[in-house]
Formats: structure tokens, C-alpha cells, sequence
């Protein structure tokens, strides 16, 4: 199963090539993700096998789609 989530970008070209889209859209692959957290600043960290993505969605928000 897919959930459709808003990526910040933070890093890499795409964060320095247009600073005003610093967001995507993504589909992630729910049986990949090891594991979900909240950050210091209120945006969730979907964290897979080789790396980590922080998305605009909150916690609760993230965990509900992933349950569903």
C-alpha cells in the first residue's frame, strides 16, 4: 500500500535551484517504513532502510494513513 505524503526538501540541488518549492508530493511505500517520529519543530521524519524523509504532515496524520 501507497500513502501519498508532502516531502520538504532539504538537501541536494532540488533545496538550492528554487526557493519556493522546497516541498513534493511522494508516494511512499508503507511496507518499507522501519519507523516514524515527530522532530523538534512539529514535522514528522518517515524514516526507511536507507533514508530518512521529513514530511510537512504531522505525526498523527502519518500514523493514520499507515494504519488505514
Amino acid at each position: 500500500m501507497f500513502i501519498q505524503l508532502t516531502e520538504i526538501i532539504t538537501d541536494g540541488l532540488q533545496s538550492f535551484q528554487n526557493s519556493k518549492n522546497k516541498t513534493r508530493k511522494i508516494l511512499v511505500n508503507t511496507t518499507k517504513i522501519q519507523s516514524v517520529y515527530s522532530d523538534s519543530v512539529g514535522k514528522t521524519i518517515i524514516q526507511l532502510r536507507r533514508d530518512n524523509i521529513k514530511v510537512e504532515e504531522d505525526y498523527e496524520q502519518v500514523v493514520a494513513q499507515v494504519k488505514a
